[in-house]
């Protein structure tokens, strides 16, 4: 089995087979401009400035069930660097170290520039790995639970650099269960903060919180985003890294009514947090709508409105001039929205995973030699 050796080009398992991406592609799906899918932007939208910075090199997660003649539920990264036409063009794959596979380790989203974090749900341990030196290190235990009858399982993790103190942190949004009488729980939450710098960890209560949604979850500027409640109020559960404080931020949107429904997805878009609003309405022949909603100053300014009557299913990530937006499609492959022309765009990346834990994402690589021993 290869272990951290990059290979050119792209897996032959991920290899286009154009025959079969032709007979999924849904109505309307090509790079002609796409009428099921359409942006109409906001008066109040804000003027904001875009530094330029360089483009990073793109990483797409896959995991593959088969690897040679075994089972063994394999992570790998595939690297994309970002055209001038802005589509992606495939550089290498590259798998993390052979014992994280061995031990059901698996890629928990959480990354930051170029370290990835990894979590084994049996023995609750976390690995950081840098995929450009391929150096790795399995992080201390946090705590040892002191009552025989609380169950920690960690909800949503985050990672993030510290410049300031030339630190890596790493976020566990842990939920307690304490069992009582008559099979009775007790449901409590709580942060579990890393540090690389110190190698160990502190426990920073969020007793009032109930979070409610951490795959939503997002790492934002420093910053650690999610959907929770206070005090039976839906609000956005806020930590940040830099100073280690707990705060919130109101959602975008009033409540939903009987005839819809929604749920958010966190992007980071120009630097600032962005909530991508999904409505799902119970009449089918409605079609999707998202409202892009900017967070600036403690307030949200609504950007723009998305409408598709269906084939993309999930927002991935923002270009950093904002112009672009990347979804996997539900035929589990890459596409991009070119918000500047309104057309869609069919990039022949396939995505598709073999195991259901194992949700997309693009994550912006820069390549960094920061030693983790």
């Amino acid at each position: 089995m290869m272990d951290n050796v990059r290979i050119d080009g792209v897996t032959p398992s991920r290899r286009n087979n154009e025959k079969r991406l032709n007979k999924n592609r849904w109505r309307g799906y090509s790079r002609k401009p796409d009428p099921d899918m359409f942006e109409s932007k906001c008066k109040s939208c804000l003027q904001l400035d875009i530094i330029p910075k360089p483009k990073p090199d793109i990483f797409v997660n896959y995991r593959d069930s088969y690897h040679g003649d075994n089972y063994n539920l394999k992570d790998f990264f595939v690297a994309y660097s970002l055209e001038e036409d802005d589509t992606l063009s495939p550089k290498y794959f590259i798998y993390p170290p052979t014992f994280l596979a061995k031990d059901d380790y698996y890629f928990t989203r959480a990354s930051c520039n170029v370290l990835l974090h990894f979590y084994d749900e049996k023995s609750g341990s976390q690995v950081l790995w840098n995929p450009t030196t391929g150096g790795y290190k399995i992080l201390p235990k946090p705590f040892v639970e002191p009552h025989p009858r609380i169950t920690s399982v960690p909800y949503s993790m985050g990672l993030w650099s510290d410049h300031r103190f030339e630190d890596y942190k790493v976020l566990n949004l842990v939920s307690s269960h304490l069992k009582v009488e008559r099979g009775l729980s007790h449901k409590s939450y709580h942060i579990d903060l890393y540090s690389l710098k110190l190698n160990s960890w502190k426990r920073i209560p969020c007793p009032d919180f109930n979070c409610r949604d951490g795959y939503s979850a997002a790492c934002v500027a420093g910053v650690f985003y999610c959907i929770a409640s206070l005090k039976r109020t839906d609000v956005i559960f806020v930590f940040d890294f830099s100073t280690e404080t707990i705060s919130t931020l109101p959602l975008p949107l009033p409540p939903p009514d009987n005839l819809c429904d929604y749920y958010y997805y966190f992007l980071e878009y120009k630097g600032l947090l962005s909530a991508l609003a999904c409505w799902d309405y119970k009449d089918t022949r409605v079609p999707l709508k998202y409202e892009l909603l900017i967070m600036s100053d403690g307030s949200w300014t609504k950007e723009s409105v998305f409408h598709t009557r269906g084939g993309i299913q999930t927002p991935l990530w923002f270009s950093q001039d904002g112009k672009l937006l990347y979804f996997v499609s539900v035929t589990n492959e890459l596409v991009m929205f070119d918000r500047a022309i309104g057309e869609l765009k069919h990039l022949g990346i396939e995505w598709a995973s073999a195991h259901m834990r194992i949700k997309p994402m693009m994550i912006p690589f820069f390549e960094s030699f920061v030693q983790l021993n």
